[in-house]
């Protein structure tokens, strides 16, 4: 693809893949070292927090490019999955993960609803502008997401995910100008009576679908061929972003106590409190 694209560099390209082919020369025995965590830094790193048409496909494994499939799509892959893989890990939160399961579950709701976001969005963005548009969409699109969140973790994670982008700041030369900028910005989510009315509301209109979401992605997940993991915490509805957000201690003895009233017959209701998801997960394991 490389030479397809670049044939004036077929020469040099050859000649790396006739090394590359050779299992006793020494490029060949590093190069795999380090292909994977270039791929990651490139993509999930730094394309991820730069493409934001819709974060929810933003996601470790996942591509921006690809919306969904048709359910006939899915069951071909499932099965040629259980008959190449069968017993291959199934997840939909890790360590890595960019935005918790629950959280794509609600943004997923967005794309149910495209002319009132694109309203919504493009009022807010007007009202508090940022010099870099494609990432103030991913910060909206993020704030809806997890909302209610901490102002500290918002504020840790648009640092990060803007530093990632190195696009008007970056690790290694942070502007303070527009970081500045950015931390206002999530500031008045909290501060501005109107914005944090407005942004709690719609929040609160979308969270029941993105349960629903939930509740149906976690069956699928679990159900399906391979081996179901559980990322810790996400047996109730999880709002963690990327880490370390996602590695905050989780309190496992709410869990016990809402798995012993599960175990003791209760239908829990499809709330907040998240035990209907916890009902999904243990039954289902």
């Amino acid at each position: 693809e490389a030479g397809r694209r670049r044939p004036d560099l077929t020469g040099a390209l050859d000649a790396i893949t006739r090394r590359l082919r050779d299992p006793d020369d020494e490029l060949a025995r590093r190069f795999p070292q380090f292909t994977g965590a270039v791929m990651a830094k490139g993509v999930e790193d730094t394309a991820f927090y730069r493409w934001s048409r819709f974060v929810a496909l933003n996601e470790v494994g996942g591509s921006p490019a690809h919306f969904g499939v048709p359910p006939a799509e899915f069951h071909r892959f499932t099965a040629a999955r259980h008959v190449r893989w069968p017993s291959a890990m199934t997840t939909l939160s890790t360590h890595d993960t960019k935005r918790g399961e629950d959280v794509r579950a609600r943004l997923a709701v967005l794309s149910e609803l495209p002319d009132r976001w694109t309203t919504r969005v493009t009022d807010w963005v007007g009202r508090l502008p940022l010099p870099d548009p494609a990432f103030a969409h991913l910060l909206w699109q993020t704030a809806v997401g997890v909302w209610p969140i901490e102002r500290e973790r918002l504020h840790a994670y648009v640092e990060k995910a803007a530093r990632e982008a190195s696009v008007s700041t970056g690790w290694a030369d942070p502007d303070p100008v527009f970081e500045r900028a950015l931390h206002a910005t999530v500031d008045r989510m909290y501060d501005d009576p109107r914005l944090h009315a407005e942004l709690t509301s719609f929040a609160a209109e979308i969270t029941p679908a993105g349960w629903s979401n939930s509740l149906g992605q976690k069956l699928v997940q679990l159900a399906m061929p391979g081996v179901p993991d559980t990322y810790q915490g996400t047996e109730l509805w999880d709002n963690s972003l990327v880490d370390p957000d996602n590695r905050r201690p989780v309190d496992f003895a709410v869990r016990e106590q809402l798995l012993a009233r599960l175990g003791a017959g209760w239908q829990p209701p499809v709330d907040s409190r998240g035990a209907a998801k916890l009902l999904v997960v243990s039954r289902t394991l």
